[in-house]
């Protein structure tokens, strides 16, 4: 029976600390996001922006070929960074 329960409360506890683990940081993107589309502010991108960009940064895209460009252009000039 003792182990029973035990067993039980060790189960909750790690649901718990799998739904506070999941759930503050996506509480916090959603809570990011209505504040962002609620304000209407664009020196604060939103999540999903964010994300756009990660996913830029990360297997090259738009911005890649933008810098690219800087680059060149910033040579050209003599320019240095």
């Amino acid at each position: 029976m003792a182990a029973a329960r035990r067993h039980k409360r060790q189960r909750l506890e790690s649901l718990r600390a799998f739904v506070l683990g999941a759930g503050f940081p996506i509480l916090l993107i959603l809570i990011w996001d209505r504040a962002v589309a609620f304000t209407g502010t664009r020196l604060i991108p939103s999540p999903y922006q964010v994300a756009v960009m990660m996913y830029d940064f990360t297997f090259g895209g738009v911005y890649d070929e933008v810098e690219r460009w800087e680059r060149g252009v910033c040579a050209r000039s003599g320019v240095h960074r």
